[in-house]
């Protein structure tokens, strides 16, 4: 099995290694068809949401292709982008070529040109040659021809500099294309012009190693890594075009950035480019993933919404393993599958690159959303600064903990907990974006007081905090599983009429989940805290701290804070108000309401057993299925009534929840409902899920009758790896998650085994399955 899989990885790899880019194979594609330039992207809507913007706070790289018209790029929303590069001037790749172009297409006299320098937003000429490369790079009088032809270009329009997209150099070609770029990045940056370079998701020829990026950095303003095509339209299976992360072998976005940061590219200067595009594949089934029969065709993403505007909520998926979004349809007997990207999954790859300290994002290609407005929306929540007095976030620890760098006994009014408590920046725990505060609390055990913790703002200035109207809501999102009993938490303010007031106190919500904190700045049960009145009078008010309460000798407590903010309205939010569950004909019928809807994207549909076994590796708390997505309808002040029916479920009892995601990626969680499908009639073992995983599954079991279960695994050799069961249950159905990073097992097939015996040992039910764990 292991030579197998390693020939299969390495015949992909291979075949990977010749495939065209998306840049390649569209400028072709139009090079053949000249009556559709032009002719199939349309303006953008306007949208007064993405009016005002003020500036952006990283570089937002587009790419403007030849083939789109002028009249669209009118449409741009320009305020949101820092660089627009025209595509292209496609140098001569003849047997007889100089280092002259073939063509510079409209670069003459397109008003993209004119549109960026209205809006101050930079434009650059990108230079492709996709082929004989040869030729220019190993004369060293042609490559200076090249040069001198770029920066004549580059001048003619006034540009402000030239991106680099050579694709598919052979590696016997690999120090001299390092020469030319050294070459023109000292040229250009003699005359103060930016030269960007375009780096492939996976360098498979080599070409992009240590002693390129030690040579060049010091002449290259920023790189461009076009992190898509990871599955491409001639991919062996449907796939994610651009997979944020994997779990598993299949190469991703975060490992290329890595990759490159580990050679040599310095983060401040890596633009992480996504796509505006997807692949549609003919597949051999309708399951996840199947086999392709065909090579794929792109889908622009304005092209997949009117699509899934006609695709049942059935057969529209979020995948949960690569952040990606697909769907499926049958035409006769053949089934389709189309993986894209939305303003959900670009989200989280927004906020993954900006924890990761990259210089910014970019996209192939502008107006390949068409009137839509969604993608727009999606950068303008990630990256924009805008005049909004509605809202304003006070701390979102994304870069640092902001005014929250002091620790929980920094302030004299705490009493009752240890030196030893911290409060410092997390990573990848967030209710928005990538990071969070975590606050850990740990009794004085020398103190007889109960704990009352003042973690402050500015260090307890007012002139360190953000000055806000006395009039609104302030608070924040907080998420526990660890909170002592009769735990709560409050805030202070600064009055601007003199004095601090402490707000009401609110039991801390023990769930595990994100939960908002939230006060009236006008509302009844303000205290002085110091030197207040009671009321909150003044014309303005800073934040003073945010309060923990507990009792004295209380565990140590654990809690993660985000989004700490004001609003001086109260916001519009997903307001669910109703959600019931009920049996019909075996199955599980979910029903819900809403009142009112925002960037409502959408409800995943969660399943957990009420009868559950945890295996003592699994992480903490009740193990949630995802079982299903049901598209929100966006923005709505009036009542939509949603239903979703579970057939998969055996008998026993469950629990469901609703997932409502937003369409920027914040989420929230519904209140659970409960229902009991009777005893199972007979024993029962599904199959694991996800299959293949790494590195945790969940197998779930049906017993009718009280007796011992034991669940085993073993590899191929049948030697026994695991037992992440063996206890006494009575009837219902289980399930049983376990976790095989401590094993350090290899990847490759294992199989599980359930059993099951009377209290007088006689075996009662005996069944085994197949699972996949690939790393």
């Amino acid at each position: 099995m292991k030579t197998v899989l390693l020939l299969l990885i390495l015949s992909i790899c291979l075949f990977a290694q010749q495939e065209k880019s998306v840049h390649q194979s569209e400028s072709e594609y139009y090079s053949r068809n000249p009556g559709l330039v032009g002719r199939e992207f349309f303006k953008a809507s306007a949208n007064p949401e993405l009016e005002g913007i003020e500036s952006v706070s990283h570089q937002i790289y587009g790419f403007h292709p030849y083939w789109v018209s002028d009249a669209t790029a009118s449409g741009y929303y320009y305020s949101l982008l820092t660089h627009v590069a025209y595509f292209s001037a496609e140098v001569d790749n003849s047997t007889s070529t100089t280092g002259g172009f073939s063509t510079t297409r409209n670069w003459a006299t397109t008003q993209v040109v004119d549109y960026c320098k209205k809006n101050g937003v930079k434009i650059h000429l990108t230079i492709t040659m996709f082929s004989n490369h040869d030729r220019v790079l190993a004369n060293a009088a042609y490559r200076t021809n090249l040069v001198n032809n770029i920066i004549t270009q580059v001048n003619l329009r006034g540009a402000d500099g030239a991106n680099i997209d050579f694709e598919t150099i052979s590696s016997g070609q690999k120090d001299n294309f390092r020469l030319f770029i050294a070459e023109l990045g000292s040229a250009l940056k003699a005359n103060n012009l930016e030269l960007v370079i375009e780096l492939p998701a996976v360098d498979w020829s080599n070409i992009f190693d240590n002693t390129f990026f030690t040579t060049v950095n010091s002449n290259i303003d920023f790189y461009f890594l076009m992190a898509y095509d990871y599955y491409y339209k001639g991919s062996s299976t449907a796939g994610p075009i651009s997979p944020l992360t994997t779990g598993t072998s299949i190469r991703h976005v975060m490992r290329s950035i890595t990759t490159y940061n580990s050679v040599g590219v310095p983060l401040n200067k890596l633009i992480t480019g996504f796509n505006y595009y997807g692949y549609e594949w003919p597949v051999s089934a309708s399951t996840r993933m199947a086999s392709a029969t065909a090579e794929g065709v792109t889908k622009t993403f304005s092209q997949v919404k009117t699509a899934i505007s006609t695709i049942p909520s059935g057969d529209k998926f979020f995948d949960d393993t690569y952040k990606s979004p697909w769907y499926r349809y049958q035409s006769g007997s053949q089934w389709y599958q189309t993986w894209y990207d939305d303003s959900l999954s670009l989200s989280m790859k927004y906020d993954s690159i900006k924890s990761r300290g990259c210089a910014g994002t970019g996209m192939w290609a502008l107006s390949y959303d068409g009137a839509n407005t969604d993608l727009w929306g999606a950068l303008k929540k990630a990256f924009a600064s805008e005049s909004n007095n509605a809202n304003t976030i006070l701390a979102n620890f994304e870069s640092s903990s902001g005014t929250f760098n002091n620790i929980p006994t920094f302030s004299g009014s705490t009493v009752g907990i240890s030196t030893s408590s911290t409060s410092a920046r997390s990573l990848g725990q967030a209710y928005n974006g990538w990071a969070s505060l975590e606050v850990v609390l740990m009794d004085n055990a020398s103190s007889s007081s109960n704990w009352t913790v003042r973690l402050l703002s500015g260090g307890g200035t007012p002139a360190n905090n953000t000055t806000l109207s006395s009039t609104g809501y302030i608070g924040f999102y907080l998420k526990t599983s660890s909170a002592p009993a009769g735990a709560q938490i409050a805030v202070t303010i600064d009055d601007g009429a003199g004095g601090t007031e402490l707000s009401s106190k609110k039991t801390v919500i023990n769930n595990g989940q994100w939960n908002l904190y939230e006060w009236s700045l006008q509302e009844a049960g303000w205290v002085s805290f110091a030197a207040g009145n009671g009321v909150v009078n003044g014309p303005t008010i800073t934040l003073d701290a945010i309060m923990f309460y507990a009792l004295n000798n209380s565990p140590d407590w654990t809690s993660l804070i985000d989004d700490v903010s004001f609003n001086s309205t109260t916001p519009l939010p997903v307001e669910l108000v109703s959600f019931t569950a009920k049996v019909k004909s075996s199955a599980v019928h979910l029903q819900w309401e809403t009142a009112t809807e925002v960037n409502n994207y959408g409800f995943e549909v969660e399943r957990s057993n009420a009868a559950e076994t945890m295996h003592a590796s699994s992480t903490q708390g009740r193990t949630w299925q995802k079982i299903g997505f049901v598209e929100g309808n966006g923005n709505s002040n009036s009542p939509k009534s949603y239903s979703f029916t579970d057939r998969n479920a055996s008998a026993g009892k469950y629990i469901y929840r609703l997932k409502q995601v937003d369409t920027d990626g914040a989420f929230d969680y519904s209140d659970e409902v409960a229902v009991d499908l009777g005893t199972p009639a007979q024993f029962s073992l599904s199959q694991n899920y996800p299959n293949p995983f790494n590195p945790s599954t969940l197998v779930q079991y049906a017993v009718p009758v009280q007796s011992v279960v034991v669940l085993e695994i073993y590899d191929i050799t049948g030697t026994r790896v695991a037992q992440p069961v063996n206890a006494l249950h009575e009837p219902g159905s289980y399930s049983a998650l376990f976790n095989l990073t401590d094993l350090n097992l290899a990847s490759g097939t294992y199989i599980y085994r359930l059993s099951a015996t009377d209290m007088s040992g006689n075996i009662m039910y005996s069944a085994i399955n197949k699972m996949l764990l690939l790393k």
